[in-house]
């Protein structure tokens, strides 16, 4: 009957109203909990199948939870780098395992309070780490499916232990003075990198030349180079300067008995022996039976060249100061390139400090290094980069040259070099390389690009954090951790880069707050209570209607 019917029903209420008040409680508790979202009780009707419009029999009612997740919460500051938040749609991936395997869960969270934990990754208070893709040195990840949570690692900083960077790039300003005479020349030192950030001083040297306006450009091989090559715009080579770095006295040959260390400089083989005449076929013979220092045997070296087939021409000076151990090859516009490479050496340590082979090219591109307008601005240069063949393990280094803005007269620019009627000077000298630098922590931009910065200044990207978006995020199934699981309702995943189409930016050193709105839960809290009332109320009124009609029996 219907009185029953009114205490299930009643009964109903009771359960739809206390799962109502545990919502409120789970809200309320976790209202300081990092990227909460606040659930609601949803309540709906339980209807009997009504046979007969005379009469009615009650259902009841059913509450159900409703996660708020795409609501977004107030974002806070943090003072922790690895700290983030979403400004917008979407979610981090993360997992429960560092290393995860293809058949481990990747869930989504909002809650961003990562940490470094003692193997260097990423993980935030629940335990969950942290996934990304690896990127390139600007922040482009490699190897990228979007669709492919398997393409994800966990990001992880504890391999970044320094950092160097070869020079790839020198800007110039400089004047150079316009009452200069014929073979004035100025050098001018520029501080470069090579990729064991180790740093040098490249010598450029500006030498006026007899047409009015025009400069000669020339580059000095420096220690720990074998050749420093000067390109135009074209590839052309305009210059190039070689060295030879001796580290001890070569092996002599004694009597063709014993053979003795040999170089080869431009296909002549050159060996030095004892004065005794007997050399290998074909090899030119470097007497330095007399030698005892090093610059006496290149001295002995610069004589046999001078008579042999190789073309002098001033290509080879001995050096001077502090390079007085040293062989200097310069370009030369008609002969051949200058190949060196020594021979198998006698001692078991060469006797030249560049042991691999090495070119001085000849010159190709034709005209002066730089030529000035009447006003003093660059009309044209030359010279566009230096290529320089490092001897001393370092990857040989290509380095863009920007000399300033040249044109006709009227359009060139006092932006670099120019030839004004003033001393020589340089005004800036602006290079992209750094020496060694030790890991000083890591920077995350709004597209999620995790860099990691160095004391020397500089920084390199190595992760970027996708952000996961799903076409009804209030689907998704909440677990423990305050994460989220795909579910049938909240439909596929796409990973997404940072602050692109529907996707959120990152805010690093900030997280999001608990969506909890204190007030609405106690004003929520009172409702749940009345209705809860109300429907204890109801059984009592039933129950005594029931012992009213037992009563009538008596």
């Amino acid at each position: 009957m219907s009185v029953f019917g009114a205490m299930f029903s009643s009964v109903s209420g009771l359960d739809a109203q206390g799962q109502a008040l545990g919502m409120i409680a789970d809200n309320i508790s976790n209202m300081n909990t990092v990227g909460y979202k606040a659930v609601q009780a949803r309540f709906q009707t339980l209807v009997v199948n009504q046979a007969l419009k005379s009469s009615y029999a009650p259902g009841g009612v059913t509450s159900s939870p409703f996660y708020q997740v795409e609501r977004q919460g107030l974002l806070q500051n943090s003072t922790a780098a690895t700290d983030m938040a979403i400004s917008g749609n979407g979610f981090f991936v993360v997992t429960s395992n560092v290393t995860p395997g293809a058949n481990d869960q990747r869930l989504f969270t909002r809650a961003g309070q990562f940490a470094v934990d003692e193997t260097g990754a990423l993980r935030n208070a629940a335990g969950f780490y942290l996934q990304g893709w690896v990127t390139d040195t600007v922040g482009n990840p490699t190897g990228v499916n979007n669709n492919l949570l398997t393409d994800l690692t966990t990001v992880n900083i504890s391999s970044l232990a320094g950092s160097a960077s070869a020079t790839s790039s020198v800007t110039v300003g400089a004047n150079l003075p316009a009452e200069a005479v014929v073979n004035d020349s100025h050098v001018m030192n520029l501080l470069v990198f090579d990729s064991l950030g180790v740093d040098h001083n490249m010598q450029m040297t500006w030498t006026k030349q007899a047409t009015p306006n025009e400069w000669d450009i020339s580059a000095t091989a420096i220690p720990d180079t074998s050749v420093v090559t000067l390109l135009n715009a074209s590839g052309q080579v305009y210059a190039s300067s070689g060295r030879l770095d001796f580290s001890r006295l070569p092996t002599q040959s004694t009597g063709g008995a014993v053979l003795g260390d040999t170089i080869t400089l431009g296909g002549v083989t050159f060996e030095f022996t004892d004065g005794a005449g007997a050399v290998g076929g074909g090899n030119v013979e470097v007497d330095i039976s007399a030698a005892v220092t090093i610059p006496q045997v290149l001295g002995a070296l610069k004589t046999a060249i001078d008579g042999s087939a190789v073309p002098e021409t001033g290509r080879f000076t001995v050096g001077t100061g502090a390079d007085i151990n040293s062989l200097f090859i310069t370009q030369s516009s008609t002969g051949a390139a200058v190949a060196v490479a020594d021979g198998p050496a006698v001692a078991t340590a060469p006797f030249v400090a560049q042991v691999d082979p090495f070119t001085v090219a000849a010159t190709s591109a034709t005209g002066a290094g730089a030529v000035f307008n009447g006003d003093g601005t660059p009309n044209s240069f030359n010279i566009a980069s230096a290529v320089v063949d490092w001897a001393n393990g370092a990857t040989d280094s290509t380095i863009a040259l920007n000399l300033g803005t040249a044109g006709p007269l009227g359009t060139g620019q006092t932006d670099g070099i120019t030839q004004f009627s003033s001393n020589f000077f340089v005004s800036f000298v602006n290079q992209n390389g750094v020496s060694f630098g030790s890991f000083t922590g890591v920077n995350i931009n709004e597209e999620g690009i995790v860099t990691a910065q160095f004391d020397n200044g500089d920084s390199r990207a190595i992760f970027r954090i996708p952000i996961a978006t799903f076409a009804n995020p209030n689907g998704l199934d909440p677990r423990n951790g305050n994460a989220f699981s795909q579910t049938d309702d909240s439909g596929s995943f796409f990973l997404n880069h940072a602050n692109t189409g529907t996707a959120g930016k990152v805010a690093a050193s900030a997280l999001e707050a608990s969506t909890v709105d204190l007030a609405e839960e106690f004003t929520n809290m009172i409702i749940a209570q009345r209705a809860y009332s109300a429907n204890a109320k109801i059984i009592t009124t039933a129950d005594e209607m029931l012992d009213e009609l037992i009563r009538v029996k008596r």
